[in-house]
């Protein structure tokens, strides 16, 4: 297949070192590859497959693939991938995000502030086409404890850190904590005919969290293709016709393929704003947690918001998900 090269000026002086835009399809499958062994040395969950990539490209708005993306190669072997999106938060903050994703052996060579800069040119020319209607920032995406290299690379060029994060998982299911649903709230089968108010509710329930971005169009028809996300095993909360609340589970393959404890996400996890602080959650996650234990699975894993103020981190703490990696957003004013 013929590439599309692209020179960044102030890249390093590696042997074989080459940077081209992303080709399409067929480079899903390498991407994923690259993102599964940054998770491992993570030591967080590999969930990334050609499927799954592909199907998280389909959710960004006005997203231009060979131009928004950029592979890093040596030697014709994908060691890198980076990535810009521009969206717009319910308060008009325009965020400008990039992400610069490299092998851990190739990282701390000069390669990370030549595609951070290769991403900022490019987000540049996405906010030249779009109204001055707000404050416009940078953004990175999290940047796990561990990557000291990209984290030092963003704090030379003027980044600060404003939001943390944590991977959490449970590392048995055993010793699950009771907890009943309140009166009156029930969990049903997910059915086809419900995804969409289902879909609508977890949109609802996730406005009030910080840098809650209106999903595009389509991204309902993207999200019930995911075929990671076991409906089975998921956990959806009613009172009569009404959603009150959720836990989606989703098996990551990829991880599970590689790891010797067999893996289930508890994610998604939202109560609609009337019905909480009435334990719900708590419930809903001690179910899944028995329903993932009895099918099968070793442990179970997610992600949250530290600074999350219904105090997430707390109730994962109860339920017995413990960190295992930090990840921290970087913020830069667009001048």
């Amino acid at each position: 297949m013929s590439h599309v090269y692209i020179d960044l000026p102030d890249a390093p002086s590696i042997d074989g070192l080459q940077f081209r835009q992303f080709a399409g399809d067929s480079d899903y499958p390498e991407m994923a590859r690259v993102m599964n062994v940054i998770s491992e040395h993570e030591g967080v969950t590999a969930l990334w497959n050609a499927h799954t990539a592909a199907l998280f490209d389909s959710w960004i708005h006005d997203f231009d693939p060979p131009r928004d993306r950029l592979m890093a190669e040596i030697g014709g072997q994908l060691i890198g991938v980076a990535k810009v999106q521009s969206e717009r938060q319910l308060d008009g903050k325009r965020i400008y995000s990039l992400s610069c994703n490299v092998i851990p052996q190739w990282r701390g060579k000069g390669i990370e502030p030549a595609i951070l800069r290769h991403n900022e040119s490019r987000l540049r020319q996405i906010a030249t086409r779009q109204p001055l209607d707000g404050e416009r920032v940078f953004h990175s995406w999290g940047v796990a404890g561990n990557n000291t290299q990209l984290e030092a690379a963003l704090r030379e060029m003027q980044y600060q850190p404003i939001r943390y994060a944590y991977q959490m998982v449970r590392p048995n299911l055993e010793n699950i904590p009771h907890a009943p649903l309140p009166s009156g709230v029930q969990v049903r089968p997910v059915r086809e005919e419900d995804l969409r108010k289902i879909w609508d509710a977890n949109r609802e329930a996730f406005r009030d969290h910080w840098g809650f971005v209106e999903p595009p169009e389509g991204a309902f028809e993207t999200w019930v293709k995911n075929t990671d996300w076991n409906r089975e095993l998921t956990r959806v909360a009613w009172a009569g016709d009404e959603v009150v609340g959720m836990v989606l589970i989703f098996v990551p393959q990829s991880h599970n393929e590689r790891a010797s404890k067999k893996r289930a996400e508890t994610e998604s996890i939202c109560v609609r704003r009337p019905w909480r602080k009435q334990g719900i959650a708590r419930a809903l996650i001690a179910q899944c947690l028995h329903a993932i234990r009895d099918a099968g699975f070793d442990e179970a894993a997610l992600g949250v918001d530290t600074q999350n103020p219904n105090g997430a981190l707390k109730l994962y703490e109860q339920m017995g998900y413990r960190p295992v990696q930090r990840y921290t957003r970087f913020e830069k004013k667009m001048e």
